[in-house]
């Protein structure tokens, strides 16, 4: 997320907007403000991929947890097969 000349980010249950999640907006702890940029807003927003500015989709599944894409997951199949269309759409 902080390389600049990336071409593809792709993320799987995981924060993407810094400046708007709970673990930086509600945090009292200096080890984690300091994790993360002593919250400095722009620094926030641009280690934030979902604030980069490019093509993005939302996919939900309820009553799914965060090891939707574990081997184990009868979805994993299906989300891989997603994210190499939507990478190729894009790119």
């Amino acid at each position: 997320m902080k390389t600049d000349d990336a071409k593809v980010f792709v993320g799987y249950s995981g924060i993407y907007d810094l400046t708007t999640a709970a673990i930086t907006t509600r945090t009292k702890d200096e080890q984690r403000k300091a994790y993360f940029f002593n919250l400095d807003p722009s620094a926030l927003a641009k280690a934030s991929p979902a604030l980069k500015g490019s093509s993005a989709e939302l996919l939900e599944y309820p009553y799914y947890d965060h090891n939707l894409t574990s081997k184990s997951s009868d979805k994993m199949e299906e989300i891989f097969f997603k994210t190499a269309d939507f990478i190729a759409a894009h790119l």
